[in-house]
Order: C-alpha cells, then structure tokens, then sequence
C-alpha cells in the first residue's frame, strides 16, 4: 500500500493515487484518483473499533503491566 491514513489531518498531504478496477455499474475499466483522506473515512469505523478493543484490553490489564505498556 502506498497511500493511506488512519486521520484526516496530517501536515504533510501525500498526493493522490491513482487506481485501477471495474466500474460496477458499466461493467468496464475504469482508473480514479483517491486521497488518503477518502481511505481515512473509510477505515474510520474500523481504527475507532480498533481503539475501544485496546482501550477494552487496558482497562483489564494489572496496574504494573499497563504502566509498561504506555511506555513503550
């Protein structure tokens, strides 16, 4: 993967990327241009569930170990 971000604000923008695949309503070829903001609203749901499972996993974890895991 060359393009892609978990957030939509980032100082520096990388370019496009153009991409090839099959339109799905006509059935031919067809190449478009996505943003890495585009591929950070759709894996929006995915990282926020992501985080409330780490979050989920931390609150469970003893004191001494959680400590050691925020620091690395």
């Amino acid at each position: 993967m060359e393009i892609g971000s978990a957030v939509e604000d980032l100082e520096v923008e990388p370019e496009d990327m153009e991409v090839q695949g099959r339109d799905l309503i006509t059935g031919k070829p067809k190449e478009i241009a996505v943003s890495y903001k585009e591929i950070a609203r759709a894996l929006d749901k995915s990282i926020l569930r992501i985080e409330d499972a780490i979050m989920e996993t931390l609150s469970q974890t003893p004191p001494e170990l959680a400590a050691d895991i925020y620091k690395t």
